[in-house]
């Protein structure tokens, strides 16, 4: 989160609307914020202290905390002086926001500070969402779009965008804690990140950078945690996370989109860090929001998984009950293995709580089938995690969550019915969510749960006296 320092409040020519600043080694910097016995200043009394710096691991160590003090600057955020990484951005904040006070001025001789700074931080903002959304964000997505920026009238009708202060635009910013370094060289020595907490001195030591703003770039890109391949990750679990990340999204598009931009190996080099539930929600998130969604299913899935279902016309006879949750039809029953059967419509990730490995039944069919009212229950194996359950599919063995026993992962056609005959109207929408494509999900009108059940019931009782 870049936050900036004081403003100057000059109408003097050529100062208005900038930000306070020093010049070090011939470069500007915000001025510090502590005096020299080691109390903020009174310039800045409005300004929150670093946090953290007078806490106990500091104080108990008084010589190590007055060296870092002596070089934090006057920035407007408790958290601005945490790393070194950190000070050179907003130090790059602010140098860009002078410039730009600058020349706004200099085009606009009438307007006074108070126009010009907020002019001049405006104008600051756009570029850097131009740089997080259409640089950054566009280069980590796996869905090949552009995104773009572009700032209105219409921005300023919603609430969020009123209360103009940069730490709000940014704090809906996520991180990726996975690019976090557990330690980083700066000038002639490597430090490990608890080293470097706090210490600025590090930027403008002859030792450190040498008060080198380009310099103090160059070294932080330098750094594989910038790289887009899974070596910017540090080595134990996280490695491992990023490639089961990796796999998972190799059946979605986001591997075929990097493959034809950069080759066909490049998924190798793909950087899948930090959560992969957030990632892939945050993406489609922003992709639902943005773009159009596709509502035509992909034909191939449907023929794929036809190829792999075999003709087996029975039934478990030891189903008991059925009953909705959460809209998705579930049938319940548990045998000696502890196993749970279920009965769902053609939809995603199933969202439940009372599920545990084992088989299930699946109301599904191809999208002509649906869409003509028709469909097949399929038995299928059933993948439950502690809080999400997970239709496994032979066909899809490189999706996330598949299952290490490849022979569990079977389907077996058990009987098809008519949606309309059991009353099972209702709209049919859009949904994703899984790495293989989209789907249809047939929403039922509100009432009509206890008389689906119940019709669904007989179909179940008539299928295992015919057994």
């Amino acid at each position: 989160m870049m936050k900036m320092t004081i403003a100057s409040k000059s109408e003097k020519e050529g100062e208005k609307g900038k930000l306070k600043s020093q010049l070090i080694n011939g470069e500007e910097w915000a001025p510090l914020l502590y005096n020299e016995n080691l109390k903020r200043k009174e310039e800045f009394s409005e300004l929150l202290l670093p946090q953290g710096i007078d806490g106990r691991m500091y104080s108990s160590r008084p010589e190590l905390q007055a060296r870092l003090k002596k070089h934090m600057f006057a920035f407007g955020g408790a958290c601005t002086n945490l790393t070194p990484n950190i000070t050179a951005w907003n130090t790059l904040l602010l140098c860009k926001h002078n410039r730009l006070a600058g020349v706004i001025e200099s085009e606009n001789p009438s307007w006074d500070d108070e126009r010009v700074f907020q002019v001049a931080r405006n104008c600051l903002l756009v570029i850097y969402l131009h740089l997080v959304i259409e640089e950054y964000i566009n280069n980590i997505t796996a869905y090949g779009q552009d995104f773009k920026v572009k700032p209105d009238k219409w921005m300023w009708n919603a609430p969020w965008y009123q209360r103009n202060w940069i730490s709000a635009e940014f704090a809906v910013l996520y991180r990726w804690h996975a690019l976090i370094p557990n330690a980083m060289k700066w000038g002639e020595k490597t430090y490990t990140t608890a080293d470097y907490l706090f210490d600025n001195e590090l930027l403008l030591s002859k030792n450190g950078m040498g008060a080198d703003l380009r310099e103090c770039f160059h070294n932080i890109c330098d750094h594989r945690a910038t790289k887009m391949q899974l070596h910017n990750s540090e080595g134990g679990f996280m490695v491992g996370r990023d490639k089961a990340g990796l796999r998972g999204l190799q059946g979605d598009e986001g591997v075929n989109y990097y493959a034809k931009k950069e080759g066909p190996n490049i998924w190798i080099y793909i950087a899948v860090v930090g959560a992969i539930a957030f990632l892939v929600w945050f993406v489609w998130y922003i992709y639902a929001i943005t773009c159009k969604k596709k509502s035509e299913f992909e034909p191939a899935i449907d023929q794929a998984r036809e190829n792999f279902m075999s003709n087996d016309p029975t039934l478990d006879p030891s189903i008991k009950t059925f009953k909705p949750i959460n809209g998705t039809y579930v049938v319940t029953y548990k045998d000696n293995r502890g196993e749970v059967m279920f009965l769902r419509e053609v939809t995603t990730t199933l969202r439940f709580t009372d599920l545990n490995d084992g088989k299930g039944y699946s109301i599904s069919g191809s999208t002509e089938s649906i869409v003509d009212g028709k469909g097949k229950i399929e038995e299928g194996f059933v993948r439950y995690d502690g809080s999400d359950a997970y239709w496994i599919d032979q066909i899809y063995e490189k999706s996330h969550r598949t299952r290490k026993d490849k022979s569990e992962l079977k389907f077996l056609t058990t009987g098809t019915f008519d949606f309309k005959s059991l009353g099972f109207t209702g709209t049919y929408r859009s949904s994703s969510g899984l790495p293989w494509g989209k789907v249809k999900k047939f929403n039922l009108r509100d009432g009509q749960e206890d008389a689906i059940a119940s019709r669904l019931n007989g179909i179940f009782s008539s299928n295992k006296s015919k057994n």
